[in-house]
């Protein structure tokens, strides 16, 4: 539980390294630090996310290159959210997830590192 990760103030949110401000990060993200790399399996399942007020529309993220990924029958509160899946993951169950709507785009290899 980070009840802090997207509050703007400078002594409680979490600052990005790249600008030393407040910055907003999803919920949870899966990232990858080279191009090529891949990452896989994954298994996140019926767990309740409180999404604060400053979070970003897409609260979960996966990175380019992920396998064997369930993400199902979780549950968004606090107001609707977006999860992004790039389409180049493969075997990817993203469903039954009340509160979310999944699309599949384009996601930066480094995202979570901003």
């Amino acid at each position: 539980n980070n009840t802090t990760k997207n509050e703007p103030d400078m002594r409680r949110g979490r600052i990005a390294y790249r600008t030393a401000k407040p910055s907003t990060f999803p919920e949870l993200y899966f990232t990858i630090y080279e191009p090529d790399a891949t990452y896989g399996p994954i298994i996140v399942r019926d767990n309740i996310f409180i999404v604060g007020d400053s979070a970003p529309e897409e609260a979960v993220t996966f990175a380019p290159n992920g396998h064997d990924l369930q993400f199902t029958g979780n549950t968004f509160q606090n107001k609707p959210v977006t999860i992004v899946v790039d389409p180049t993951c493969k075997n990817a169950q993203i469903e039954n997830n009340v509160g979310a709507k999944t699309v599949n785009k384009p996601v930066d290899f480094n995202h979570g590192r901003r």
